[in-house]
């Protein structure tokens, strides 16, 4: 068969395919710029082809045996070239197809090359090297506001937390005040007054958990430095993940470690910084002391001397809400476990993102705690907003965590949550 005539075919097939395809999908316009397009890529497809073929055949001439070399005229044509000209022009079928494939979005890519993506595809999607790069990025960024002052880092640290609720793009989360329910038969509630007259309300729903992963953590308590005693409020919520095992550990231990690394800090007497290393030290020792596979987040609120302070590792959140103005008071983790007590296999960083705020700027406020499960239906907003709409009709703090978990529920929710509130 003529070449030619076989590279005719081939082309008018080729012609008829674009224009058949972009007929049905393009603008006048646009079809002329995808024409424009196709060709210039058309002609670097046939250079390319045919720049390759010349060399090919001209390699294939010079590594010919001489018997080859001295065939005798009138022989039958060797159907070599034509064989390699029918392998070409199937190559520039397929790579019109693969043009028309682009067009209507569904390019087929080479199975080598699907291999390949599919494979580094699969190490990207693997939790436990995607936890662990993040894990390691998260302590090197440690490593460098390590160096900066406390002061400094606190006020970074709360900044990060206003960014954060300002990227934050509104959930549609419906909220509708119901009193008299109807309430989840699962719905835990608890109400609790601290030693200095706050009322606390708690609120937990297991979701579809075997077990309770939650645990949260109220209680005052006071200790002595140089004589001089001091009161303090703890509140928490620890949101288990792999289990229960770890949250509940937190639970029972933090208040210990928490009150000896704050004696151990403030040997003189109270300070910022005394009781920011505290912190930091309290969730180090709670990681390094737990031994098991499974982990949990851990966040906490701390009053003490006139200030709310903030410690969190994890996706867990912190707010504070006032008759006029809604603050994120803590910053999610990217991915809860790249910050968290436990997660050995991972090496999680037990070290928190602390933040601090005096209580005088909150007078007759709200404090918010709440486990990663309200903020999958509502936004730090919508959650203000809700706690606004209740302390304006002068519902108990006990009323507003039930409603917040109980209207998560009807928004969608199925993992659990915990929600705790206080009077401040």
């Amino acid at each position: 068969m003529n070449t030619k005539i076989l590279d005719q075919v081939f082309y008018n097939r080729y012609v008829n395919l674009i224009k058949n395809r972009i007929a049905i999908s393009l603008t006048p316009r646009q079809h002329k710029v995808a024409l424009v397009a196709i060709t210039i890529f058309s002609a670097f497809v046939l250079w390319f082809i045919f720049s390759n073929s010349f060399k090919r055949t001209k390699r294939e001439v010079k590594e010919a045996t001489p018997q080859a070399n001295q065939r005798q005229v009138g022989t039958q044509e060797d159907d070599t070239p034509l064989l390699n000209r029918l392998k070409d022009s199937q190559t520039l079928l397929t790579a019109v197809q693969g043009v028309d494939h682009a067009l209507i979005g569904h390019q087929k890519p080479n199975e080598a090359v699907v291999v390949a993506q599919t494979k580094k595809l699969q190490e990207d999607q693997d939790p436990l090297n995607t936890e662990r790069e993040e894990a390691s990025l998260v302590k090197a960024q440690e490593g460098l506001t390590a160096k900066k002052s406390c002061a400094a880092r606190l006020a970074l640290n709360c900044k990060d937390a206003e960014n954060q609720q300002a990227l934050e793009v509104s959930r549609n989360f419906s909220f509708r005040f119901q009193p008299n329910g109807p309430f989840f038969t699962e719905l835990l509630v608890e109400e609790a007054e601290t030693d200095d007259a706050r009322k606390v309300g708690i609120a937990t729903y297991k979701g579809t958990s075997l077990q309770r992963e939650d645990q949260e953590i109220f209680v005052s308590h006071s200790f002595m430095i140089q004589n001089t005693k001091y009161l303090f409020n703890l509140f928490g919520v620890f949101d288990g993940y792999r289990g229960g095992d770890a949250s509940a550990y937190v639970k029972k231990n933090i208040l210990v470690y928490l009150t000896q690394a704050i004696e151990g800090n403030n040997k003189e007497t109270l300070t910022e910084e005394g009781i920011f290393n505290a912190l930091k030290e309290c969730f180090k020792r709670l990681d390094a002391d737990y031994k098991q596979s499974d982990g949990t987040t851990a966040m906490i609120a701390l009053i003490l001397a006139g200030h709310l302070w903030v410690a969190n590792v994890g996706d867990s959140r912190t707010i504070l809400v006032t008759g006029d103005k809604i603050v994120q008071a803590s910053e999610d983790a990217k991915r809860s476990i790249t910050r968290g007590i436990g997660h050995k296999d991972i090496l999680a960083s037990p070290s928190p993102k602390i933040t601090c705020y005096p209580l005088k700027d909150f007078q007759e406020g709200y404090l918010v705690l709440a486990s990663e499960g309200l903020y999958y239906v509502a936004t730090t907003k919508e959650v203000g907003n809700a706690i606004q709409e209740m302390a304006k009709a002068n519902q108990s703090t006990t009323t507003m965590s039930k409603q917040l978990v109980h209207n998560a529920i009807f928004g969608g929710l199925i993992n659990s949550v915990t929600v705790l509130v206080v009077n401040l």
